[in-house]
């Protein structure tokens, strides 16, 4: 059996664990918000907390913050390290959107890649009631982590919500994007059981692993669908692209 992590990067890929079914796995938590250090799912010894100021969402730019976390990790950049060194693989869950988590992502890939640890990144994109903002991040933080890794599956939070039109409750919706957000967690484990130890990842085989299975509905294929899916969002709303 690999010896495999899965680490989580943000409140939402936190709220996740509770949901994974395939205990093949070791869990950790780095975040930069205080409110992870009292979640229940990670043993103490495994969460790391990125020591950052948190600002306003609004008037801290993208940029602003990503030089924060960039700041706090190089702090702890050690920490995860040693706590990363003896495992094989990892899959690290990130719920998109948010400044923190969008920062995060590609500077963690690129600690993943200084100690060679091979990778899969399980990318949740936002609904489109979270605001434009939010898929703005998303894309920052998506084009940043494809400078360090290939190995990436994206879905959409709105494809769930189109999906499942029985359920009427916004929380309802939430709560099944999180068994679904586990569901691609414990297909990748699935998957990354057939690989020899130290056979590398390869983004088409790992891609085409979904093609029949019902999850296939929910990914994005390309970053260009996304960004259709921001742009669309922005027609009717001008003033946000201020924001930037």
């Amino acid at each position: 059996m690999k010896n495999i992590v899965t680490i989580t990067i943000g409140e939402g890929a936190s709220n996740v664990f509770s949901h994974i079914r395939s205990g093949n796995t070791t869990p950790m938590l780095i975040d930069a918000d205080e409110i992870a250090l009292f979640y229940k799912n990670f043993p103490e010894e495994n969460k790391l907390f990125i020591p950052v100021v948190r600002g306003c969402c609004i008037v801290n730019k993208y940029e602003n913050r990503q030089k924060e976390i960039q700041d706090g990790i190089s702090a702890i950049q050690d920490q995860i390290k040693n706590k990363l060194g003896s495992y094989r693989m990892a899959i690290v869950l990130v719920g998109m959107g948010g400044y923190s988590s969008s920062c995060t992502v590609a500077l963690i890939a690129e600690i993943l890649n200084e100690i060679h640890l091979p990778a899969v990144y399980i990318l949740s994109f936002p609904f489109r009631i979270e605001g434009v903002v939010r898929f703005r991040n998303a894309i920052h933080g998506l084009t940043n982590l494809q400078k360090q890794s290939s190995a990436i599956i994206t879905f959409s939070l709105e494809f769930i919500k189109n999906h499942y039109t029985e359920i009427e409750s916004i929380l309802e919706v939430f709560s099944q994007a999180d068994k679904v957000f586990a569901a691609f967690h414990d297909h990748t484990i699935n998957y990354l059981k057939t690989l020899d130890e130290y056979q590398a990842i390869n983004q088409t085989a790992l891609l085409n692993s979904f093609e029949q299975s019902e999850l296939n509905h929910f990914m994005i294929d390309e970053i260009d669908e996304m960004r259709k899916l921001y742009d669309d969002f922005l027609k009717d709303r001008p003033y946000y692209k201020d924001l930037d």
